[in-house]
């Protein structure tokens, strides 16, 4: 599950407590399975360690799900803010895309990959041997005793089902 942006983009993860308690609530609903709620902040957000670390605490309140942090500002991707999510338990989102860099620190046992496209967010296609440079990661992580979540966000000429389905394939 994806987080409301009200939270992300409209608060910038400041003051979190009322927004995350009714994200929690509309998720009820979904019991056990829902696995990670997904926060993604918007490009414009920059680096500010006080907000992160208000939100991670306000995040415990909610300690029945894991939750996972997509940066997209470049500001974000150092070891202050690793060190941050570590203590918190909050995975860092690998986020491949054209449009932003991709951080791929690993912050906890849960590592969530969203691949957007990497020669044009959202519209772009993976080929198999990028496809096999992801099974190869995701491989990787798992050795290492670790989850990964993939997910695919490059909806818009239609591959995202194409290369899921592909790269299950290829993990076999």
């Amino acid at each position: 599950m994806k987080g409301h942006r009200y939270l992300t983009h409209v608060k910038r993860l400041a003051e979190p407590e009322q927004p995350l308690q009714q994200s929690r609530e509309a998720a009820a609903g979904l019991g056990g399975k829902l696995a990670v709620v997904l926060w993604q902040t918007p490009r414009s957000l920059h680096k500010d360690m006080a907000r992160l670390q208000n939100f991670a605490h306000a995040l415990a309140a909610w300690p029945e799900v894991r939750h996972a942090l997509e940066f997209r500002h470049v500001s974000w991707f150092d070891d202050e803010v690793a060190v941050c999510l570590c203590t918190h338990r909050i995975a860092n989102c690998w986020s491949d895309a054209a449009d932003w860099p991709l951080w791929n620190a690993v912050t906890t046992d849960l590592v969530y990959l969203r691949l957007h496209g990497h020669a044009r967010t959202y519209a772009s296609a993976y080929d198999d041997g990028e496809l096999g440079d992801w099974a190869g990661k995701v491989r990787d992580l798992q050795a290492q005793g670790r989850d990964a979540h993939v997910y695919f966000d490059n909806t818009a000429a239609g591959a995202a089902l194409h290369n899921a389905l592909r790269l299950k394939e290829m993990l076999g």
